[in-house]
Formats: C-alpha cells, sequence, structure tokens
C-alpha cells in the first residue's frame, strides 16, 4: 500500500475518534475516496491495538465503523439485484456478516428509501428483512414498524394440501408446481415446513405399511422441488432439508438402498447450499451424507450416480473450513479424479467439462 495513502487512512481514522459524536457519518462522506476495503482492515487492526491498550470504547467504536461500512456496501449490492436469487447469492457469499446488526441497518436503509419516495426499493429491503429475521432468530421486535402478514393454522394445511394434489396430478413438473409457490410466497417459511412434519406425523400412522414409502417419495419430491425453487433460497433449502429428513425415516438402507442413497445424496447438496446455520458444521453434514449415499451408489451399480457424489464430495471438500487445508484439497482432487472414470468425454460431455473445470 502507498505510504501517502496509508497515512490519509491514519488520519481519518484519528479523526473518527476524536470527532463529536454523531460527526462520523460526516466525516466519512466527506473521505470517501478512502472507504475501501484496505480502510475496513486498519480500522479493525487499529481497533485491537486500542483494545489491547485498554481503551475498549475507542475499539468498539471503530469495529462498529468499520462492520457499518461493510453493510453499507452489502445493502448497496442488494439494492442493484435484479431478482429475489441474485440478493441471496450476495447474501450467502457474505454470510458471515449476516447478523443481526445487516439487517438493522437494513431497515435504516429502507426507512430512508421511503422517505424518499422509493418505496420499491424499499419494500425489497424490508421483505429481505422478514426473511433474515426469520432464519436468524432475530425478534419479530426488530421489525416491528413493518409487520409482515402470517398465515393462519389453517391457512398453512390448506396450502399444503393443494400443493400436494399439484405434484400428485402433474408428476411434479417444475412449470406448473412453481407458479403456484409464486402465487404463495408468503406462507414459504418455517412454519409452513413445521406444517410439512405435522403432516407426515398424523399421516404415517393411519397408512399401510406397503404405502408408507410412497409417501417418503412424495416427500422427497418436495424436497427436490424447494431445493431448486429460485425464490426466498434460504427458507426453501430448509424446508427441503426437514423433507429429506423425513423421507429417510422410510427411505431406509435396509429396505430401498438405492433411493435411500438418492435421498442421501440430494441432504448432502441441500446442506452443502445451506445459508442458515453455521457455514463449517453445514459442510460436516455434507460430507458425511455424500459418504452415506456412497456406500450405496457405488461405481459398479450405478456408475452415473457414484461419478455424481464423488463429484459433489469433492466441491464439498474443495470448501471444507474443518481440518487441514492442504489435506482437503488433497481429497477433493482424489475424488474429482474418481468422478471422472465415469463422466468421460463420450458419455456425460457437459458434466465431463464441468469436472474438469
Amino acid at each position: 500500500m502507498h505510504k501517502k495513502r496509508r497515512k490519509a487512512y491514519r488520519n481519518l481514522i484519528n479523526a473518527l475518534l476524536n470527532c463529536n459524536e454523531g460527526e462520523e457519518w460526516q466525516l466519512l462522506e466527506e473521505h470517501t475516496e478512502l472507504l475501501d476495503l484496505h480502510f475496513i482492515q486498519l480500522m479493525k487492526k487499529v481497533a485491537e491495538e486500542l483494545e489491547e491498550k485498554g481503551d475498549e470504547e475507542g475499539a468498539d467504536f471503530l469495529c462498529y465503523l468499520a462492520d457499518a461500512l461493510v453493510y453499507q456496501e452489502i445493502i448497496a449490492q442488494l439494492l442493484n439485484c435484479a431478482s429475489d436469487e441474485e440478493a441471496w447469492q450476495i447474501l450467502n457469499a457474505n454470510r458471515e456478516l449476516v447478523d443481526a446488526g445487516l439487517v438493522q441497518m437494513m431497515i435504516q436503509a429502507a426507512e430512508a428509501l421511503e422517505e424518499e419516495g422509493d418505496r420499491n426499493r424499499a419494500n425489497f429491503l424490508i421483505d429481505l428483512v422478514h426473511q433474515l429475521a426469520e432464519l436468524l432468530g432475530i425478534s419479530g421486535n426488530l421489525a416491528a414498524d413493518n409487520p409482515s402478514p402470517t398465515a393462519t393454522s389453517e391457512e398453512y394445511h390448506d396450502f399444503l394440501r393443494q400443493l400436494l394434489q399439484i405434484v400428485r396430478e402433474n408428476n411434479d413438473n417444475p412449470e406448473i408446481v412453481y407458479p403456484f409457490l409464486r402465487q404463495n410466497l408468503d406462507k414459504l417459511n418455517l412454519n409452513f415446513s413445521s406444517t410439512i412434519q405435522q403432516w407426515w406425523q398424523n399421516t404415517l400412522p393411519n397408512i399401510e405399511a406397503s404405502q408408507r414409502n410412497d409417501l417418503a417419495t412424495l416427500v422427497a419430491t418436495l424436497g427436490n422441488l424447494f431445493a431448486q425453487f429460485p425464490f426466498k433460497k434460504h427458507i426453501c433449502l430448509e424446508i427441503s432439508i426437514a423433507c429429506y429428513q423425513l423421507a429417510l425415516q422410510e427411505r431406509r438402507q435396509d429396505n430401498v438402498p438405492l433411493d435411500w442413497a438418492m435421498t442421501q445424496n440430494n441432504l448432502g447438496l441441500a446442506y452443502s447450499d445451506r445459508i442458515a446455520g453455521d457455514r463449517r458444521e453445514n459442510l460436516e453434514q455434507a460430507i458425511a451424507c455424500y459418504q452415506l449415499a456412497l456406500q450405496e451408489w457405488r461405481q459398479d451399480n450405478v456408475p452415473l450416480n457414484w461419478a455424481a457424489t464423488q463429484n459433489n464430495l469433492a466441491n464439498a471438500y474443495s470448501d471444507r473450513i474443518a481440518g487441514d487445508r492442504r489435506e482437503n484439497l488433497e481429497q477433493a482432487i482424489a475424488c474429482y479424479q474418481l468422478a471422472l472414470q465415469e463422466w468421460r468425454q463420450d458419455n456425460v460431455p457437459l458434466n465431463w467439462a464441468a469436472t474438469q473445470n
């Protein structure tokens, strides 16, 4: 970094530490040319230095400003999104920063947009706020001024009945199922996930044993549909995971080994993509699911499925946070090489190319 610019960073940080309360944002606005990643990193470093010297107030102040600047950048990216799915890709890429602080700043940004008359963008942020608040388990008081409508228990159950009927009658065709889901986005939340689980628990004891695998197939199909649905991705992945876990109660290794392996693989994919929870733990769960799937999806009986799971396992090891980075990458390479034994240029060229990449 250029010494002159580093000195300018230091001067601005010192000015922030010595300014009167409420003047910090004006100072930052006057020096927007300095507000970059290097400046934020230096703020964090200075905060650590202050904490070591016992100046906890100054350290907390700089950490707050550093976080706020990062939050502002994320919000600016969100407001430039063309779709809900793109917004969640941004949040997923910054998952370590998705917390109550970001939610609070999103509310403030939405209020400012509302005052400016930009209601569409304000509503876009508020919708994300409600989804994040639910995902993070934040108290509803955080967004009390912008309450999100909730359906009744009867409405959730009626929605589920209609959805199951549509899935059954249309061979789980996404072109028919997804428009129905889009019409009911307000019901796609953790309450609906609980509704599915209640329905499963009430239905399973009242059907013949021979029908239980069909019910598990239906629930696993729901899991697949929600995993690929491009809206409210964070919630849909939670619903998908719940569906796969329910299906595995009947799709067991001892009675339908290949279906069991398929559901384990799909559960692994959902954990790999999961936004909620701890990223490290989600990847460990995904790896465990893929390894279970490979017990039945073997190279000698379902070679292409085996290759797909090896590829998924390689991706998970490549992203893995736990363990030694070098060992994880070596394991990923080994899995990719195994996948390429069956994903060849002559039979599945696109998969072969993706794995080569």
